[in-house]
């Protein structure tokens, strides 16, 4: 391994990082419709193949290697513009999954009853786990446990990850070590750029919510 002497110290930092880089999918009918998607699916709209077909376009030239997606459809039609542009292997991993929103999903905020509007705002509790579906923390849990793994498959290299809302959320929380319950308080926006670099088993958040690939917004 390389080293370079950086003010009077080794710092080996630039040789051994690896690089996450993970998005959301494009725009969904389901979003445009405001409903809760989780682990059930909508196509992308018109503008979502657009927004994919951007991201495919910025991601090029940054040395990825790898692309790995949810095993949704939404990821995945996604993802597929991005490996097909980048060239590479598309691997798909059910655990990139969105959070499980169980009887909440497929439901806008106006049809749900009384119980299952009180459900959706206990979901914002991580602990507090969706009447057939899962918590915050159960889903935070696995997604973070995939990722571990994936950065140690793919160390000192780029790789990218299409995934969910839900996910990416999970990735803000664990680069800056956030405790769950902490409010969010910053946007999830579809087919945004997001750069995770990983040294010495410290997670760096580098950029967030990019979207200045995307012309029409």
């Amino acid at each position: 391994m390389q080293t370079v002497i950086c003010h009077g110290r080794r710092e080996e930092y630039e040789y051994m990082k690896t690089i996450l880089y993970i998005s959301r999918h494009g725009e969904t009918e389901w979003n445009l419709a405001k409903k809760l998607q989780g682990h059930q699916d909508s196509p992308l709209t018109e503008k979502g193949q657009i927004q994919a077909e951007s991201l495919a376009a910025t991601l090029n030239n940054r040395q990825i290697t790898r692309v790995y997606s949810s095993d949704l459809g939404r990821a995945v039609q996604t993802a597929r513009a991005v490996a097909k542009h980048l060239d590479v292997e598309l691997i798909m991993d059910e655990r990139l999954r969105e959070r499980n929103f169980g009887l909440l999903e497929g439901k806008t905020k106006a049809e749900l009853d009384e119980n299952l509007l009180q459900a959706r705002r206990r979901s914002h509790d991580p602990d507090y786990v969706i009447p057939g579906g899962e918590s915050f923390r159960q889903a935070y849990e696995r997604s973070v446990a995939c990722l571990e793994e994936l950065i140690e498959q793919n160390r000192h290299t780029a790789f990218a990850v299409i995934c969910h809302g839900g996910i990416v959320n999970g990735v803000f929380y664990r680069a800056l070590q956030l405790p769950l319950s902490h409010p969010r308080n910053f946007s999830l926006t579809n087919a945004s750029v997001n750069k995770i670099t990983i040294a010495d088993g410290k997670w760096f958040l580098d950029i967030w919510g990019d979207v200045s690939h995307q012309v029409n917004r």
